[in-house]
């Protein structure tokens, strides 16, 4: 019984780890689809919130996505940053920008051209 569990065990590992295989995972996953307009509008609050984590520790925002780790969603772009602001943005499948910002504590939220499937007034 423990050499048969012993050669299932080498059986699964075989291969695991081979150089001729092993990658190196992209820092950010590269999105694949573009992604709807409540998809995007998520990927967004999932965005602010990982900031605003990242705030925490090192005491200012970032724009450098790579630093927020694989996680961080794909199809949002962080435009600017700095210690008490950041502005970040997103297209979704129609072609209409959604755009989230945070300056001097108050969030906003808009998206051109607005949309009347999905952003009527402009705002989200």
């Amino acid at each position: 019984m423990r050499r048969s569990a012993l050669v299932l065990a080498a059986a699964l590992l075989a291969g695991c780890g081979s150089p001729e295989t092993a990658s190196e995972a992209p820092a950010r996953p590269v999105a694949t689809a573009v992604p709807d307009s409540r998809t995007v509008e998520l990927a967004l609050r999932t965005a602010a919130i990982q900031l605003e984590a990242y705030k925490l520790d090192a005491h200012t925002y970032t724009d450098d996505e790579t630093k927020m780790g694989p996680a961080f969603p794909p199809s949002v772009t962080i435009k600017a940053s700095d210690a008490g602001s950041y502005y970040m943005a997103a297209k979704d499948n129609a072609g209409v920008r959604y755009v989230l910002r945070k300056r001097d504590g108050a969030t906003s939220r808009t998206c051109s051209p607005p949309s009347l499937d999905s952003c009527p007034s402009g705002t989200w």
